[in-house]
């Protein structure tokens, strides 16, 4: 496992033969938070995990550690195209493997970076460890804002057909806004979504998970449990696929910042939930 390193700064340029225009999810204001615990979370070194606290056993399909040495076009496509909402270009060339960490980052102008993973379930859990921040002598400027999240397989893009799609944003923020968000969109009226909010240091390492089944959704930071929830409007209509995303909120004047990625471990549904 990676604990500390220094973030890395993107040197060479990455090419895949698989690239699409990308999961797509709209930077979204924290809605209500009431009644989910405030984790006291370790910043400085956030090891523990989900998946060891509850058990889940080991890693399966689709799962990366970067230790390849590039980006696994097995595993991942990688977008290329316009940004999210129109705002700036996701680049290939934006996205880099170094020294065992999935790097993205994002530029001034806009032009950012992000992935989706070939592996798609119904049902199912996820973990990832990452951090995001300026990069060092960064200018201000908009924040960039990272996500990590689920998105319909059958739904490259920005297109979510009708009673299939919903998304599991599971960790979602702006870059230095010293918390993270989760957000749970139902596949038919957004009115009933769920929003929650949890104070973070996002710069320093933490692992973000959650696990979805027939009954629930719900998630964990650092091994911490956060939520709940078991209303079953927000249950996605089909196989989701984990994505991860550096996306621009504004066309440009950012402030460049890099996203990093030590790991993301996909494991099989519980028991039961077929």
């Amino acid at each position: 496992m990676t604990s500390h390193r220094a973030l890395a700064l993107i040197g060479t340029a990455v090419t895949t033969a698989a690239l699409i225009a990308g999961c797509s999810t709209a930077p979204s204001t924290p809605g209500p938070t009431s009644g989910e615990p405030v984790l006291s979370l370790d910043a400085t070194t956030g090891d523990t995990t989900a998946a060891a606290v509850n058990q889940w056993g080991a890693p399966g399909p689709g799962s990366d550690d970067f230790t390849d040495g590039g980006v696994d076009p097995t595993r991942w496509d990688v977008y290329d195209g316009d940004g999210h909402a129109g705002n700036g270009t996701r680049s290939p060339d934006a996205v880099a493997v170094r020294d065992g960490v999935l790097t993205i980052t994002g530029d001034a102008e806009g032009t950012t970076g992000g992935l989706a993973n070939r592996t798609a379930q119904r049902y199912g859990r996820w973990e990832v460890r990452m951090r995001a921040a300026p990069l060092p002598g960064a200018s201000d400027g908009d924040p960039y804002h990272p996500v990590l999240l689920l998105w319909p397989a059958n739904a490259p893009g920005s297109v979510k057909p009708g009673g299939t799609g919903g998304e599991i944003d599971f960790a979602e923020t702006d870059v230095g806004s010293g918390q993270v968000s989760t957000f749970l969109h139902p596949p038919t009226s957004d009115a009933d979504r769920k929003a929650f909010r949890q104070p973070v240091d996002l710069s320093q390492w933490h692992n973000y998970a959650v696990e979805w089944t027939p009954t629930h959704i719900a998630g964990w930071i650092d091994g911490q449990q956060w939520y709940v929830v078991t209303d079953l409007v927000v249950q996605p209509g089909g196989p989701m696929t984990p994505c991860v995303q550096l996306d621009a909120n504004t066309p440009s004047g950012l402030q460049p910042a890099v996203m990093e990625t030590d790991w993301i471990h996909i494991y099989p549904p519980p028991p039961g939930s077929d």
